[in-house]
């Protein structure tokens, strides 16, 4: 598979500590893949892979049931969002912080999911070094897949409640 071509500017913005710890809480246990990440990341997954690692090509999960944190390339988010429901019905609990735009093909694999939160407000993302941090101008979703039943379920709804509406799927 070749690297897909990303926009480097946008793209290296990270995950805030806020939403990192809430998905830590959710987990229970720490991240364990975080298949995009960069260098400035917050995630502290055991294992990240960056661009030129191409997360995409490499195996997620094998049947495992690892914990998985994915803040997509916002430029190009549908295999992201493919892989998150193919690792998910593979065993993985996974969580995702990706653009809400429920007009879009790629999004319905979130509808996929267990529990979706739609945040209160704008979640600021935090800048690479040297770009100017902003105000986004578009608001996120945070879906979580996991088998029916997955305690994890519970412990999502629980922590995110707080940022916003949590919907059960």
């Amino acid at each position: 598979m070749t690297l897909p071509m990303y926009d480097r500017d946008r793209d290296a913005w990270t995950t805030p500590v806020a939403i990192v710890s809430l998905v830590r809480e959710a987990f229970g246990k720490p991240i364990d893949l975080d298949p995009c990440s960069n260098r400035f990341s917050k995630v502290g997954a055991r294992t990240a892979w960056n661009f030129a690692d191409d997360g995409l090509s490499r195996e997620w999960n094998r049947g495992k049931r690892l914990n998985i944190y994915v803040n997509p390339p916002y430029s190009k988010p549908a295999p992201w969002m493919a892989r998150c429901l193919a690792a998910a019905r593979s065993g993985a609990r996974v969580i995702a912080c990706v653009r809400c735009d429920t007009s879009t093909l790629w999004f319905r694999d979130c509808w996929k999911a267990e529990a979706i939160c739609f945040p209160f407000s704008r979640v600021k993302f935090d800048p690479p070094p040297g770009v100017e941090a902003s105000t986004p101008t578009f608001p996120v979703a945070l879906p979580l897949w996991a088998r029916t039943g997955d305690p994890v379920i519970k412990r999502f709804a629980e922590a995110f409640a707080g940022l916003g509406k949590v919907v059960m799927l």
